[in-house]
């Protein structure tokens, strides 16, 4: 009961940071490069939410400093590691929100997207968000438009 609450909680404040955020998003992104503060602190978060975190493999682009000139700490970026069974799963969105903490440390909790239709041992990582709804959060956000990432690897956004 206490599991599926915490996945309602998650799954209903993704639905309202989505909702609320569709319909301002602009051109008006500035992007920069994540600090090796933030990176260390990223990639940690991220191995700490993983199966195998020692097996990780990242492709990291630039954050999103502000959108419309309001600071942006979303960060998103694309993990692979090992599954249950040891064999790396494939490449898999991740959403992290990146920010300082009242005693000044750099703090990314993240959300591992799950890929739709995978039995739970096939996945890399005990995410409750898909990652197709995870990339179009991120997408919104500004993500995956540079060129890092190819069509093959993430796909395309389908209007």
């Amino acid at each position: 009961m206490n599991k599926l609450l915490t996945s309602l909680s998650i799954l209903l404040f993704a639905s309202y940071s989505y909702a609320n955020n569709t319909n301002h998003i602009s051109d008006n992104i500035k992007y920069g490069p994540l600090t090796e503060e933030e990176e260390v602190a990223v990639k940690s978060w991220v191995s700490n939410a993983l199966k195998d975190g020692d097996s990780a493999k990242f492709k990291l682009g630039d954050k999103v400093i502000s959108i419309n000139g309001e600071p942006e700490p979303v960060y998103c970026g694309l993990v692979n590691a090992k599954n249950s069974y040891g064999a790396y799963s494939g490449w898999v969105i991740f959403k992290s929100f990146v920010a300082r903490n009242a005693y000044g440390k750099i703090i990314a909790p993240v959300e591992i997207g799950i890929k739709h239709g995978d039995d739970p041992a096939m996945q890399i990582g005990d995410g409750k968000i898909f990652e197709k709804v995870l990339f179009d959060m991120c997408l919104e956000k500004g993500f995956f438009k540079g060129n890092y990432l190819n069509k093959e690897l993430i796909g395309e956004k389908k209007n």
